[in-house]
């Protein structure tokens, strides 16, 4: 398990300056991401979550910071490192109960998405899993109402919860992200609708004539970026392990 944790942590590069940040972008998930993960983080170091679904495209790159933070947790906790997978956004449900066989979760499943409003993008997926009896939560980094009104945040949360089958809905913050609909830092792009699987950037500038090195460029940064995310988040955790413990 030793050995498991030093891998975790050599694929996290530690990045200690906001000038290594290329794109705002992801710098501002930072503290969304912080807030929902105050909040399952019970769950997470319980070693509940067996399975985490990442929702292309801008979703992935808000699901592959989750990712490697409870990868981490769960590394320093001796707990079975949960699988990570991407399905488009918009998949129907009869490709979401085929993916979900085939994954297999047995304990709870955790959906990530970038933003949320009317939920239409993971209703189908949110209502294979209840027709298996999976447990499944939803974290999304901004949305719901995207406006600053109680009222109306109120009533969209209550209608989303009824759409989406479930309550355990966590947002980072009301209101839109600018990570949404950046398939150029996520590196995939939408197919069809109801399709499983988003399509490569690189694949598709292929397919136009687009053989720049700019969108490989750019999806690396991308990832550079995310990493220094992680790296604050698991500096945050860990400090706050430390004054829990003294």
């Amino acid at each position: 398990m030793e050995n498991l944790l030093i891998n975790l942590m050599e694929k996290i590069p530690t990045i200690r300056t906001e000038e290594d940040m290329k794109d705002e972008a992801v710098f501002e998930l930072e503290s969304p991401m912080r807030s929902i993960l105050e909040r399952i983080l019970p769950r997470i170091e319980k070693g509940e979550y067996d399975l985490i679904i990442g929702i292309d495209a801008s979703g992935r790159i808000p699901a592959l910071i989750t990712e490697k933070f409870i990868n981490y947790v769960y590394g320093i906790k001796g707990l079975d490192i949960p699988k990570t997978r991407f399905v488009a956004g918009n998949i129907d449900k009869e490709n979401s109960l085929k993916e979900i066989s085939s994954w297999n979760p047995q304990k709870r499943v955790l959906i990530v998405e970038d933003v949320i409003e009317s939920g239409e993008s993971i209703e189908s997926l949110c209502n294979a899993l209840g027709q298996k009896n999976i447990a499944y939560d939803i974290v999304t980094m901004g949305g719901i109402s995207m406006r600053d009104d109680v009222e109306l945040f109120k009533k969209s949360s209550d209608t989303l919860k009824q759409k989406l089958g479930t309550d355990n809905i966590y947002v980072g913050q009301t209101g839109p992200m600018d990570i949404s609909g950046r398939s150029d830092l996520s590196g995939v792009t939408k197919k069809g609708i109801g399709e499983s699987f988003s399509q490569s950037n690189k694949k598709v500038g292929e397919e136009y004539g687009n053989t720049s090195p700019d969108v490989q460029e750019k999806i690396n940064q991308a990832r550079v970026d995310s990493d220094f995310v992680v790296s604050n988040l698991i500096d945050w955790y860990n400090q706050n392990k430390e004054v829990q413990d003294s």
